[in-house]
């Protein structure tokens, strides 16, 4: 009998269990339904399928309103008004790539989706990559019933790529283009049902620099080292920025003959799109030091990157804002370096898809720093004539026997006849070990610089050698897991990690 009531209780709870369960999940079913029935955010179900729009960060600026009925617009109307307004440019950019016009009428309506739509379709035969930088935007009417909404957009600069059926470029373009728009609220969801397209002018400036001889004069002058702290190189120098280490480095510098210095912003680091205010607020530190101490910085950006795709461009273009409009007018800097050895990213994402982004970013770092020289540090001479049209002077890096080094420099000339030439690294670790591909020294390390330099002098080059210390450790996140690799990134100072001054620093000093 206890056994026949042990049965019949378990059936109960297991009853009960299973009931639990499904009622547990219609709920959630009901609840999603609800959810897409009442004004769900439909940019997140496009982000579900493509993880971009976060990615997706255009400059948005609001002028004074004109609207002429003295109607007031409260800041949560005007927000709410630009979210639905940028995630529609967003649906239409994915709409082209994707060539999928379904998402299109949860953002448009009437003439405006039929346009739309049509051009979508009309892209089919091709692949289309667009995306837009910025909207300047000015409210001109606003219904009382909260209904209707008109505004016009100003110097939209969109940048497209079309592409074949392999993936290759046909072409491509920017264009700035002015927009009159009307969106209306239907369903609880702003929708664009008016939208006037005409081409715009051209707000940008254009580059103010040119050829400025006094800048590109101090090139000739420049005695550079390329710096990190010795306990915290790469992604900790900026985590654990120091004043005082700082301050005693830049010293040290300026004491063994050097009076420029280049440093490196982790693209992670520093906030991506979102630059951190403590990051900006590290980098002026660091920038009055130097300009207390007398020395110049060349500012590498972009240091390991997320993307080159156009439509991580919104957030290469937010960095570059935040950063060259916050230190345009500082007299420490003597020039920006856009990227480090972009040729080493090649292999993994294609040379027109790297070098278009840094022309991309070359223009938009000289529309929000017409003041200091920009560059590209090139890791081979062999690309460093690419862009060069579009840079104050040519950048390259070389690691090999140094007595290959005055027929890179002269063959580099010949392609760039009209630049400046900066080799903006070099240098032979002094690490003697079983471990290393040769057997070196500090005293093989001397000699290797010896020649260098000897060749820079009868080539009229300036340099930015590699590196002012010793570091404690070579991150593995830079440089992997093998030793014979790592080990080796530690000993190219010319500053012994105690402090102490190498052979080779004293070549500096001459």
């Amino acid at each position: 009998m206890t056994e026949v009531k042990h049965n019949n209780l378990s059936r109960i709870v297991s009853a009960a269990i299973v009931v639990g369960l499904i009622a547990i999940v219609f709920a959630g079913l009901g609840k999603t339904i609800a959810y897409f029935k009442t004004g769900a955010d439909n940019g997140e179900v496009y982000v579900i399928n493509t993880n971009i729009l976060k990615d997706h960060h255009p400059a948005v600026t609001w002028q004074e309103d004109q609207i002429v009925d003295g109607r007031i617009v409260n800041d949560y109307m005007r927000g709410d008004l630009e979210k639905a307004y940028i995630e529609a440019w967003y649906v239409v950019n994915m709409s082209f790539a994707n060539k999928d016009a379904s998402h299109l009428e949860d953002y448009f309506a009437g003439k405006a989706l039929e346009w739309i739509r049509e051009e979508v379709t009309d892209s089919s035969a091709f692949t289309l990559r667009q995306t837009e930088l910025n909207h300047n935007l000015q409210l001109n009417h606003f219904t009382l019933d909260n209904q209707l909404a008109a505004f016009s957009d100003q110097g939209v600069k969109v940048v497209k790529k079309i592409l074949d059926d392999q993936g290759e470029l046909i072409y491509e373009e920017e264009n700035t283009f002015d927009y009159e728009v009307v969106m209306t609220l239907d369903d609880g969801r702003w929708r664009i049902r008016h939208l006037v397209k005409k081409i715009g002018q051209e707000k940008e400036s254009k580059d103010q620099l040119g050829n400025d001889t006094m800048m590109l004069a101090k090139l000739d002058r420049m005695k550079g080292v390329n710096y990190y702290p010795a306990s915290t190189p790469w992604f900790d120098f900026w985590e654990n920025y120091s004043v005082d280490t700082t301050k005693k480095d830049l010293v040290l510098a300026k004491s063994l003959g050097f009076n420029t210095v280049r440093i490196f912003l982790q693209y992670s680091v520093f906030g991506e799109e979102n630059v951190k205010q403590e990051m900006l607020d590290k980098l002026t530190s660091f920038l009055d030091i130097a300009r207390d101490n007398k020395t110049k910085v060349i500012v590498t950006l972009f240091d390991f990157p997320k993307s080159y795709d156009l439509i991580n461009y919104t957030s290469t273009d937010r960095h570059l804002e935040s950063i060259l409009t916050r230190f345009k007018d500082h007299n420490a800097i003597l020039a920006w370096d856009i990227k480090n050895e972009p040729d080493l990213d090649y292999k993994n994402y294609g040379e027109r898809v790297v070098t278009d982004w840094l022309s991309f970013a070359i223009s938009r770092a000289r529309l929000y720093d017409p003041n200091h020289l920009i560059t590209v540090g090139w890791s081979d001479a062999e690309y460093a004539d690419k862009l060069h049209e579009e840079l104050d002077f040519v950048s390259f890096h070389y690691y090999k026997e140094a007595d290959g080094l005055s027929a890179a420099i002269k063959e580099l000339k010949k392609k760039c006849p009209s630049k400046k030439l900066v080799l903006g690294e070099f240098g032979q670790t002094s690490l003697q070990s079983l471990l290393t591909v040769y057997n070196k020294s500090e005293e093989k390390q001397s000699i290797y610089y010896d020649k260098v330099l000897s060749t820079l002098k009868q080539e009229g080059v300036s340099s930015i050698c590699w590196a002012l210390h010793d570091f404690e450790d070579a991150p593995v996140e830079v440089f992997g897991l093998k030793p014979w690799i790592r080990g080796p990134q530690k000993h190219f100072g010319l500053v012994r990690r105690d402090g102490s001054s190498k052979p080779v620093a004293s070549l500096f000093k001459k």
